[in-house]
């Protein structure tokens, strides 16, 4: 799955939950789910649910699973479209395509990591070099 299907993943995801009335919370609720933020983080793209909350969204709002996956065909499903063979295959094929996502993230928030304790020590040596130049000048007199 490349990045722009990942995109519209959150997009499909916000349609759902506008399709059938809700907000993050209220959507949360209708599943049983105490806490909306992370409704909240999977429309915004900020994270994925796993395979388990996408197959309870789609079995309860009874969701055409390829339009959950790839936003192929229609939002509502016939009973044939909401978990088919063909679907659940696709749908694993999607899942590890986001897990590879995900571990791409998570290794770029290791490297930005690094960057900034490199930029710290970094910063710790230029001020320590302006420190040692400074002292190396006479200070202006004041008043003259």
């Amino acid at each position: 799955m490349t990045d722009i299907q990942l995109e519209n993943f959150s997009r499909r995801f916000v349609e759902l939950i506008r399709h059938y009335g809700h907000n993050p919370g209220s959507f949360a609720t209708s599943l049983g789910h105490n806490r909306s933020d992370n409704v909240r983080n999977f429309a915004s793209g900020r994270g994925y649910p796993t395979s388990k909350l996408l197959i309870e969204i789609a079995e309860h709002f009874e969701v055409n699973w390829n339009w959950f996956m790839t936003g192929n065909g229609d939002i509502n499903a016939n009973q044939a479209e909401v978990l088919g063979d063909h679907n659940i295959d696709n749908s694993k094929m999607v899942m590890e395509s986001m897990q590879r996502e995900i571990e791409a993230q998570k290794e770029r928030i290791k490297e930005q990591k690094e960057t900034i304790r490199e930029l710290r020590e970094d910063k710790v040596f230029l001020k320590e070099q302006f420190n040692n130049l400074k002292g190396g000048f006479p200070s202006p007199k004041s008043g003259t």
